[in-house]
């Protein structure tokens, strides 16, 4: 059960700022390997990024930090005025549930639920499902007359439409994005990307995007060397 003083609070202005976050993990030999190491990292409400770097460097796992999905070593990861790194696992799963939306290279759509299914299913993790509002954001993505496809009725940029759809169900302050046109042309590359941004935009969510793909870092004001934000280096540092 969540402490009743584990109260997510969200801050309206900057509500995402990273200080000396430290992942590593045990390799063979007994070695600990050192992935990810973030000084600092700031964010405000509705700003928009992209990080850019090889792929193996740690930038899948700064996003798995940032969701709360894996806990650091050390450091801090603040939402507001709470620091997500203290919360229990129940905690984390709350403020996941309510403020955070995920999109993914691979997808990993529900291959037995149709597309309006997926997106309910995230809204009652939530406990919001809503089929109105899941059918609204299937129209808002252009794929109204899918919603009662299964994934594998679906073409490949069908399917990340439904993606960004279920990313958006719970009305998210942000959304982390995982090369999420990795398995696109690049002309669907290009359109799930602009949609993601304009929709984003709509509905005052911030964007964090990694990708290794100039096309998509291109489309972003602001973007960031994941080897300058990250202080490890390519191969990472062993103890």
């Amino acid at each position: 059960m969540t402490a009743p003083s584990e109260q997510i609070i969200i801050d309206p202005l900057q509500f995402l700022q990273v200080t000396n976050l430290k992942k590593s993990f045990l390799m063979g030999g007994g070695r600990n390997r050192t992935v990810v190491d973030v000084q600092c990292f700031n964010l405000c409400a509705g700003d928009q990024i992209a990080i850019f770097g090889n792929s193996g460097t740690g930038k899948s796992t700064f996003l798995n930090l940032l969701a709360g999905t894996l806990k650091p070593d050390s450091g801090s990861i603040m939402i507001g005025e709470t620091d997500l790194t203290g919360l229990s696992e129940s905690g984390r799963d709350r403020m996941r549930s309510q403020n955070l939306g995920y999109v993914f290279q691979s997808f990993h759509l529900l291959q037995g639920c149709t597309a309006l299914e997926n997106v309910l299913v995230a809204m009652a993790v939530a406990g919001i499902a809503n089929e109105d509002k899941a059918k609204e954001l299937l129209s808002l993505v252009g794929i109204p007359e899918k919603e009662s496809s299964l994934p594998s009725q679906l073409s490949i940029g069908q399917q990340q439409r439904v993606c960004i759809a279920r990313a958006l169900a719970n009305n998210p302050k942000l959304i982390l994005a995982d090369e999420p046109t990795g398995s696109l042309d690049p002309e669907n590359a290009s359109r799930s990307m602009e949609l993601l941004k304009s929709l984003c935009d709509q509905n005052g969510c911030a964007l964090i995007v990694v990708s290794h793909d100039p096309n998509i870092i291109s489309c972003f004001e602001h973007s960031v060397k994941w080897e300058d934000l990250n202080k490890v280096g390519e191969l990472g540092n062993e103890s």
